[in-house]
């Protein structure tokens, strides 16, 4: 469970690119906590850019799940959810006698709410 080649691809390092990489390794592990927030937040610009816009994995090398990235906006759909005021209105409106909403409009209707 969890499991995930990167890009669909499943390849080793040549031993000398290995070899590299570990110590590029050793040097990040060995800065101080704030400089590991900047390579991180350097990294994650480099790999999915200024504005991401969707939730990327973080995967260990055997290809388990370490966490997500989500980006503020998807960040901010999610904590909607965890509002009691906004949870009891979801909870109301689902009790009501009118037709159901396609959840791809409920997104739609989410999104337009953020601009």
């Amino acid at each position: 469970m969890g499991r995930k080649k990167e890009n669909g691809v499943n390849r080793a390092l040549a031993p000398s690119k290995e070899k590299d990489l570990e110590g590029v390794i050793a040097s990040m592990l060995a800065c101080t906590r704030k400089q590991k927030r900047l390579l991180l937040y350097k990294l994650f610009c480099d790999l999915l850019g200024k504005d991401p816009k969707e939730e990327v994995g973080i995967y260990d090398p055997q290809g388990l799940i370490y966490g997500y990235f989500l980006p503020p906006g998807l960040r901010e759909e999610l904590h909607l959810l965890e509002d009691p005021q906004y949870a009891a209105e979801l909870e109301r409106r689902s009790r009501s006698a009118r037709p159901t909403i396609p959840f791809a409009d409920i997104v739609k209707r989410l999104k337009s709410a953020r601009k």
